[in-house]
């Protein structure tokens, strides 16, 4: 057993034989830059002693994307050292030279020894290092003689499941600079960190909602590092249509002026919302955001899971976007229509953790209740998010000023009894109490035989937010819409805006853009009822699960596959006319490349998993997130005995080890009664 033999060499890089061939380690040598090099194919049995506390032993082998390696350092009959005492600490490197994991050491006797499990997530080199471990305080482990096999296996035929690159959330804004009322993909130009042209602007950030429409087209016209954005749709007869030919951009208000069904073709609006709210207002800046990629679903609960992600993606883009200090803009208001308003909120609530002042926030029909909504599981529930806002209809100075349009499938907001949603035990607020909700009629401009689930009432909110905002034929005097806003000073609007108002013509030659407004304040009469949401772990004998504590702690392996923790819970008698739902809060404490939250139930009548949330880790950071599960379908769908199956998973991105950890808390059940 020659190789047994102590072996002299000078110091410095070495390569080592492949198979499993024993091979001497070299004593006390070793560094990350003296890595004994490993060649050939992966399989070895490397021997070694740590013969000091701060002696180290590394190797490195060099990887392919997808192999899975195993570690297993184990005492050799030769140690010379009780074997129980045997304590090596055996790390392992990703090629960008972080920690992946430290295996513990374990077992007894013959038996003691430390072995890990990893999953090569990116190609490359890979380094391994046995070094000895601190016991009492002041007293190490030496560890002694020990063997290292190392094994590899091959990539599997079936990739694992990984989360998409993000795109620079930057290239998701683009700045309105038009040359006139027409528009063009050339009207929308880069922003850039802290654009100077924002400075001492009001600026105005707009986004769309659901696009089914756009079904299929954004994968066609775009990938993931570059997608298809709001703006681009102009354009559309140059796009790669999905299945028939598109007609018209992506929520048409935003650039097009509109007009009713009607016999008239009554006009909403003389152009798109962009130019109106540009002519309003002299020191507007315009911006939008495009989540064209995420919202052009076919069905729209699939949208609304990856609101609260554009949320974060907003927030963070702004946050980058606007300037501070003497640069810093005047004021900031996002308007968001349909889904969009949720990802409007969910940035407002953000930014305002931040310290940033969201002057206003415009909601253009939120989906928040029908069958249409609650059966596909596309509420927003913004009801929870507002409770967050220091909302204010006075426009105090550091409040938000909410302003809802009711049109189609939202609902009065103010009429909602609110709760803080950072609160472990429920607690009452009257944040939504100071909403200026304003119910249209959009009846005038539907034909005389409406159109089976037309669209156009889900639409009337922002065209008739665009007409109302400016001045022109059908609204010479513009007293609505974006004039309310503290932005603009406009003596001929009230203040405080009442709690709510009503449009109020009933003809299509009536004042349009004229509002009564109610007399009472808004009172609750709504009331979620949010209640704690008690889970029990899948996979372990009911008498063996342990209480649930309130808390999912996901942890990713390091091993660059996903992790996923199953549980069950409860459905709660519902009418099919309840908004259902659960709240959670949830907080990133480590997070690495875009590895992923993502968190599924099985929704339907049987038990396929359906994605209703997804964040990508590091568009939240390490801040506290608020959000919502929306799952009306389970009035319909309650599951098996009444029970439903919940997964939380952390996704890897592509070539992530997956270490990003989550604490999910405070988990809440809710329903808002139909109204």
């Amino acid at each position: 057993m020659a190789w047994f033999q102590p072996s002299i060499e000078q110091l410095g890089r070495r390569e080592m034989p492949a198979g499993l061939v024993p091979v001497r380690e070299l004593e006390n040598n070793d560094s990350a830059e003296t890595s004994q090099v490993l060649a050939g194919p992966i399989g070895f049995s490397v021997a070694g002693r740590v013969s000091t506390v701060a002696d180290r032993d590394s190797f490195s082998i060099t990887a392919v994307a997808g192999t899975r390696v195993t570690l297993e350092a184990k005492p050799t009959r030769w140690a010379g050292r009780p074997a129980d005492v045997f304590a090596p600490r055996l790390t392992v490197f990703a090629p960008d030279g972080s920690v992946i994991a430290t295996a513990a050491t374990t077992g007894t006797g013959r038996e003691r020894g430390a072995s890990y499990a990893f999953f090569a997530a990116a190609g490359g080199v890979y380094r391994m290092e046995v070094a000895g471990r601190q016991g009492l305080p002041g007293i190490g482990r030496q560890t002694g003689d020990y063997t290292l096999q190392i094994r590899g296996t091959a990539p599997a035929a079936t990739p694992p499941v990984v989360a998409p690159a993000e795109a620079p959330v930057l290239t998701r804004l683009a700045i309105y600079e038009p040359a006139s009322a027409t528009p063009s993909v050339g009207d929308w130009q880069t922003v850039t960190a802290a654009d100077q042209r924002l400075t001492g602007k009001n600026v105005y950030v707009m986004v769309h909602g659901w696009a089914v429409d756009y079904a299929g087209v954004p994968a066609l016209n775009g990938t993931s590092t570059n997608p298809l954005k709001w703006w681009q749709t102009i354009d559309y007869q140059a796009l790669t249509p999905a299945s028939s030919a598109l007609t018209e951009p992506v929520a048409a208000y935003m650039f097009l002026g509109q007009k009713g069904e009607n016999l008239l073709h009554t006009p909403v609006s003389p152009a798109g919302l962009a130019w109106q709210v540009k002519q309003s207002d002299p020191d507007a800046v315009i911006l939008a955001y495009s989540w064209v990629d995420d919202s052009a679903t076919l069905l729209p609960g699939d949208s609304e899971a990856r609101t609260t992600l554009n949320g974060a993606r907003l927030a963070t883009g702004l946050a980058q976007m606007l300037p501070t200090g003497d640069g810093m803009p005047r004021g900031v208001h996002l308007i968001g229509h349909s889904h969009g308003s949720k990802v409007a909120t969910v940035a407002a609530t953000l930014l305002r953790q931040q310290g940033r002042v969201v002057n206003q926030l415009t909601i253009l029909d939120a989906p928040e209740q029908g069958s249409s909504v609650t059966t596909f599981n596309a509420a927003n529930h913004l009801w929870y998010f507002l409770a967050a806002l220091p909302v204010d209809r006075g426009q105090a100075a550091g409040t938000t000023f909410v302003d809802n349009y009711v049109s189609d499938l939202d609902r009065r907001l103010g009429l909602i009894q609110g709760y803080d949603p950072f609160a472990r035990t429920p607690v009452k607020v009257n944040t939504l109490q100071q909403v200026a909700d304003v119910t249209l009629n959009p009846r005038p401009l539907l034909p005389l035989i409406p159109k089976p689930a037309d669209s156009f009432p889900h639409r009337y909110a922002p065209a008739w937010y665009a007409g109302g905002s400016g001045s022109w034929l059908a609204n010479p005097t513009p007293t609505v819409a974006n004039q309310w806003s503290p932005l603009i000073v406009n003596p001929a609007v009230a203040r405080p805006v009442a709690g709510s108002s009503t449009q109020s013509w009933q003809t299509a030659i009536g004042p349009q853009f004229a509002l009564t407004a109610g007399a009472a304040p808004n009172t609750p009469v709504f009331d979620p009822q949010p209640t704690t949401l008690m889970m029990r772990p899948t996979g372990i004998p009911s008498r063996l699960n342990p209480p649930f504590d309130g808390t999912v702690a996901l942890s990713g392996n390091g091993q660059g596959e996903m992790v996923t923790k199953s549980y069950t819970f409860r459905t709660p008698t519902l009418t099919a006319s309840d908004s259902f739902g659960i709240s959670f809060n949830y907080q990133f404490s480590a997070f690495e490349a875009d590895d992923q939250l993502r968190i599924t139930v099985n929704t339907g009548a049987g038990f396929e998993q359906k994605e209703v949330f997804v964040m990508t880790a590091k568009q939240l950071g390490t801040s506290q997130g608020i959000a919502t599960l929306s799952l009306g379908s389970l009035s319909k769908h309650p599951g098996a005995f009444g029970s439903k199956r919940i997964e939380f998973s952390i996704v890897p991105s592509a070539g992530s080890q997956a270490r990003t950890t989550v604490n999910i808390t405070n988990f809440k059940r809710f329903a808002v009664p139909g109204a």
